[in-house]
């Protein structure tokens, strides 16, 4: 949701000559992306910040193709 983020992205893309597509959108909303078009999803310590997690697991079930892969790291109850 950061433009902040987003541009450091987008340096870190310049830098290592990634080419990138760069959307500002909540993880709970990937309905400008087309159904089953990922064959990878990475979620690195993310979703701790929604309210609700099934509208995120739903998403990404839209968005992953079959025999995809979904990597969600998850903190500790503790922290």
């Amino acid at each position: 949701i950061s433009s902040g983020m987003l541009e450091l992205d987008r340096q870190a893309a310049a830098k290592h000559s990634f080419n990138l597509r760069l959307l500002q959108t909540s993880m709970e909303d990937l309905s400008m992306l087309p159904a089953a078009h990922f064959d990878l999803v990475i979620h690195p310590v993310s979703t701790c910040y929604v309210r609700e997690i099934v509208p995120v697991y739903q998403q990404v079930a839209r968005v992953l193709r079959e025999n995809g892969l979904y990597v969600s790291q998850h903190k500790t109850p503790a922290n």
